[in-house]
């Protein structure tokens, strides 16, 4: 799968990080429980979603997907540009590689809507809805049956146990502000560098097509401390804390983390605004401020985008640049565990040349 990226491998969206989302999910599985819940099929086909849920990713987010108009915003019509895609490479190297020859064909069924599932359900655009549907279901506890494992796994319908594997692969893959300071940091730079080069007047597609630079992709106005406090307080925060009503172990581990890397990114932020408050010498004294991006969500790449309601109304933080009012919109994707190595991933097919089922 590592074969499978495009020729120029993106800063943040390559092998590195599909490995590391693996690691995660499987640390929730074996660590904290979540394999209890789930059936070695189940635990099968959400490990190869997890390595391969942005597999031949181009480093340019949905959004820019759609707006220009691209070979695969028409070929998946719009919609969960990326993860359709990464969806279809994963079953067509699946299917070329013959990795499940093993199971039998309603095995074979089972896994591969596992796989499709939950990679699908890492499109940023569908977290409110999942995070409604994650609150009912705790509400009603299922997987509180008594008996161990073998008991809770058999309270769960094939549905149920679906949706805990959609759930864990979108937990793992927003799960950056949830690590350790140093692989938050990391990681959190890369996804910026990704971002910033979409936005780049110099090299980026989008001011060679005309395009409105994609929000939090201009290097110029958006604080990276900003965009973290808005994407941990309104995303990951409220997933991580009814994650960890299904899996109790990370109310002391993830939920904590975030709490103690929100108080480095506000002294970070505290940073930015005081070196935006001391113009350069030569500088005019209302030169342009950095923005706090707030939210947009609909359509964006994950873990970037997200909804905020049904209607598709956005919320918005308006800040002062110089005189003049400005909105921002969030529409981050973020990084995960392992450190990884600038340039380590291998450089595979082109987008065009990816195999996708025709």
């Amino acid at each position: 799968m590592s074969t499978a990226w495009v020729d120029l491998v993106p800063p943040y969206h390559n092998f590195n990080h599909g490995t590391d989302v693996l690691l995660q999910v499987a640390q929730y599985a074996l660590v904290f429980g979540a394999a209890e819940l789930l059936t070695p099929l189940d635990v099968l086909g959400l490990g190869v979603a997890a390595l391969g849920h942005d597999v031949s990713h181009p480093g340019l987010n949905n959004a820019f997907q759609v707006n220009s108009a691209s070979e695969l915003a028409l070929r998946y019509a719009d919609v969960a540009v990326l993860e359709a895609h990464s969806a279809a490479v994963v079953g067509t190297l699946v299917r070329d590689r013959q990795l499940l020859l093993g199971l039998s064909d309603k095995d074979f069924r089972r896994c591969r809507l596992i796989i499709c599932a939950s990679i699908l359900g890492t499109d940023m655009s569908t977290h409110f809805k999942t995070m409604e549907r994650l609150t009912k279901f705790n509400d009603a506890a299922p997987w509180t049956a008594e008996g161990g494992g073998a008991a809770k796994r058999d309270a769960l319908e094939a549905e149920e146990r679906k949706f805990v594997c959609d759930v864990l692969l979108h937990t793992a893959d927003v799960s950056n502000p949830a690590r350790p300071w140093d692989l938050c940091k990391k990681w959190s730079d890369l996804v910026m560098d990704e971002f910033f080069r979409q936005g780049d007047k110099l090299c980026d597609k989008e001011a060679l097509l005309g395009l409105p630079i994609s929000p939090n992709c201009n290097r110029a106005s958006t604080s990276q401390a900003g965009c973290s406090i808005g994407f941990s307080d309104f995303i990951v925060k409220p997933l991580f804390c009814q994650v960890a009503r299904m899996l109790p172990g990370l109310e002391g581990t993830a939920v904590a983390c975030l709490a103690s890397n929100r108080e480095k990114w506000v002294d970070a932020k505290d940073a930015e605004a005081s070196a935006a408050a001391a113009p350069a010498a030569g500088a005019p004294e209302d030169g342009a401020k950095r923005e706090d991006t707030a939210f947009d969500a609909a359509g964006d790449e994950s873990p970037g985008g997200a909804r905020l309601g049904d209607d598709g109304a956005a919320t918005t933080v308006r800040e002062r640049r110089g005189t003049r009012a400005v909105r921002g919109r969030f529409t981050m994707s973020w990084p995960r565990a392992i450190v990884p190595e600038r340039g380590s991933a291998r450089r595979g097919r082109s987008e065009r040349s990816s195999p996708v089922p025709t």
